[in-house]
């Protein structure tokens, strides 16, 4: 959907900020336990970087969004990929050898506002030794928002009668998410997870697509 690709176009953005610079510091962090890698974990390759899913609850897809992408497995096999399935994007920023600072997320805060999503709560945590940005956040779609799309060519209203109307597309639009930015592999990455009801599965997903990311 073009609300998908909006979020998706903005992490890649941000991603590329962060390929600049910064300094470390060594204050106490709180720190993330490490989660499980599934036993029936299976590998998607997106554009030199591969990363671990559970294939029970995942697929991956790379082909809606042009990023490496994980879908709700039962949301995305009803037929349901493009409306309220949860999903989890990762956007490689490039090389980076740097630790990531209140700097950092004071910039992804910026980049996230910006976007209209409403920052719930970040913060600066240790996981497996190295500093990463954890944050929650909530976007509600509104006809202010869609107006702004409309009138920077973002959308159109054929695609908004496409999709049901305005009142379809606010319904659809405004979901949560939960993200982490870190250094993986010596990239700067952006793990986002959106989703619509339960996040329960969003956060031990996003630690495993961490754990296991490599880049050619």
């Amino acid at each position: 959907s073009p609300m998908l690709k909006k979020i998706t176009a903005s992490m890649v953005i941000l991603a590329m900020i962060f390929a600049l610079a910064g300094c470390s510091s060594d204050e106490e962090r709180p720190a993330l336990a490490a989660a499980a890698i599934p036993d029936n974990a299976q590998e998607g390759t997106y554009n030199g970087f591969t990363a671990s899913y559970d294939s029970e609850k995942w697929i991956f897809d790379s082909s809606v969004l042009n990023v490496f992408a994980i879908y709700d497995r039962e949301t995305a096999e009803a037929g349901n990929q493009g409306t309220r399935c949860d999903y989890i994007t990762v956007v490689d920023g490039g090389e980076y050898a740097e630790e990531l600072t209140e700097d950092d997320m004071a910039t992804i805060e910026a980049q996230l506002e910006n976007e209209g999503a409403e920052i719930i709560s970040d913060e600066l945590m240790d996981f497996e030794g190295s500093t990463v940005i954890f944050y929650e956040s909530r976007i509600e779609l509104t006809d202010t928002m869609i107006d702004l799309y409309l009138d920077s060519g973002r959308i159109t209203e054929e695609q908004i009668e496409e999709y049901g109307g305005r009142d379809e597309l606010k319904a659809n639009g405004s979901s949560s998410q939960m993200g982490m930015a870190a250094v993986v592999d010596g990239h700067f990455v952006m793990v986002t997870g959106t989703y619509y009801a339960d996040p329960s599965e969003i956060l031990p997903a996003i630690l495993v697509l961490i754990q296991t990311g490599q880049f050619d």
